[in-house]
């Protein structure tokens, strides 16, 4: 399954032993990534609209070879309300694939 995510926690994976993968993607890599299919648990909804993606606040638990990717908001606030990106705000975009594998300490 792939996620959209505004928010990471080390506590989504469901096993806790295992690697993640993690990469920075374009904004035309993510837009390429949701549409090749993508569940929205963003839980922003101001960030929803500017994305458009649903709107759909979420807990999840990672399985092996699962994958999200975390929209991150730097340098501001999206203003309620919102459906563009202000000027002094810009986005990142990491994917993080979760491999449930044992892993020798």
């Amino acid at each position: 399954m792939k996620y959209i995510l505004n928010g990471w926690s080390w506590t989504m994976p469901k096993e806790f032993k295992g690697n993640l993968h993690y990469e920075d993607l374009t904004e035309e890599e993510f837009y390429q990534e949701i549409e090749e299919g993508a569940v929205s648990c963003i839980g922003n909804p101001a960030l929803a609209r500017v994305l458009r993606v649903p709107y759909r606040p979420s807990y999840i638990s990672l399985n092996a070879d699962d994958k999200v990717i975390v929209v991150n908001i730097c340098g501001g606030n999206l203003p309620y309300g919102c459906r563009r990106l202000p000027d002094d705000v810009e986005l990142k975009f990491t994917k993080i694939t979760f491999f449930n594998e044992e892993v020798s300490v």
